[in-house]
C-alpha cells in the first residue's frame, strides 16, 4: 500500500508530488499493489509519473493489478525530458509501457488536478491499454480521459476494452479537435477497440466500442453507488474493463 494521511491535504508543510514515481528503469513489473490518498499539491496531482531524466530511459514497464484511489488524476508520462523537450537526439526514451487491468477511481472535487486518467508528452512509443476500468466520482468533470501534449505525437498505441469516463474532451490534444481528430493527428491511427468510453459521443469516436451514458453503465456494476465497480453477473461488458478478483481486495 502506497498512502499518506489524508490529514496532510490541509497541512500547508507538507507538499505532496505523487504516489509512484520512473525517472530511469528496465523490465519493470509493479504488480498487484494499492495506491491511495494523493492530490495536487507540489505538483499538479498525478498520482502515477514516468518521466525519464535527460540521458536515461524507462522501458518494457507491465503495471498490472494496482487499484488507485482518493486522486484527482491518474497517469502522466513523456517521451522526453520536460527540461530538454525539444533534443531527441536520443530518441523515445519512455518505450514499452503496458497497464492492465487496473482500477483508477478519481475526484477531482476533493482532490483537485485536471482529472485526466493519462497525460502523454511527445515520443511515447509503444504503450498498451487494455482492461482498465476508470471511474470518475464527484460533480467537478475531468479535463479530458486522455490528452496528449508536445511537439510531436506517439507511435504503437493500443487501447483496448477499458471502461473509461469521457469528461469534457474525451481523447484529446493540443494539435487537433477530440475524438477522431485526435486519435489520427496526435496517436497516429492506434487500434481503439472493444472500449466502454462512458458519456462520449458515438459520432465522434471509432466504430467497435460502446459509448453508453453513466446513467445506463452504473447499472452494470454489482454496487456503483457504494464503490463496487466489478461487473454484475450478466454484464453486456462482460470481458471489459479490469477483473477486479485480481485486484487487492477485489478493488475495493
Amino acid at each position: 500500500v502506497l498512502t499518506r494521511p489524508l490529514e496532510w491535504m490541509s497541512d500547508a508543510k507538507y507538499k505532496v508530488k505523487n504516489l509512484f514515481e520512473l525517472k530511469a528503469g528496465r523490465h519493470v513489473v509493479f504488480r498487484g499493489n494499492r495506491l491511495e490518498n494523493h492530490w495536487a499539491g507540489a505538483q499538479p496531482g498525478p498520482s502515477v509519473v514516468f518521466t525519464p531524466k535527460h540521458g536515461m530511459r524507462v522501458t518494457d514497464v507491465l503495471f498490472e493489478n494496482n487499484v488507485i484511489r482518493n486522486t484527482g488524476t491518474g497517469l502522466n508520462m513523456y517521451g522526453y525530458d520536460y527540461q530538454y523537450p525539444y533534443d531527441t537526439s536520443l530518441g523515445p526514451q519512455l518505450q514499452g509501457v503496458t497497464l492492465r487491468n487496473n482500477l483508477f477511481v478519481f475526484n477531482r472535487q476533493t482532490f483537485g488536478g485536471n482529472g485526466r486518467f493519462i497525460l502523454s508528452g511527445a515520443g511515447v512509443t509503444s504503450v498498451v491499454i487494455e482492461r482498465n476500468t476508470v471511474i470518475s466520482t464527484g460533480t467537478s468533470a475531468p479535463n479530458a480521459a486522455i490528452y496528449g501534449y508536445g511537439i510531436e505525437g506517439v507511435q504503437n498505441w493500443t487501447i483496448t476494452d477499458n471502461i473509461i469516463f469521457h469528461g469534457t474532451y474525451g481523447v484529446f490534444c493540443d494539435q487537433a479537435a477530440y475524438g477522431n481528430a485526435t486519435l489520427t493527428a496526435w496517436f497516429q491511427n492506434p487500434i481503439f477497440s472493444g472500449n466502454v468510453l462512458y458519456d462520449a459521443r458515438a459520432s465522434l469516436y471509432p466504430a467497435g466500442n460502446a459509448y453508453p451514458t453513466w446513467l445506463a453503465l452504473s447499472t452494470e456494476f454489482v454496487d456503483a453507488a457504494n464503490g463496487n465497480y466489478a461487473l454484475r453477473d450478466g454484464s453486456v461488458y462482460q470481458g471489459r474493463g479490469a477483473n477486479l478478483t485480481l485486484l487487492p481486495g477485489g478493488g475495493r
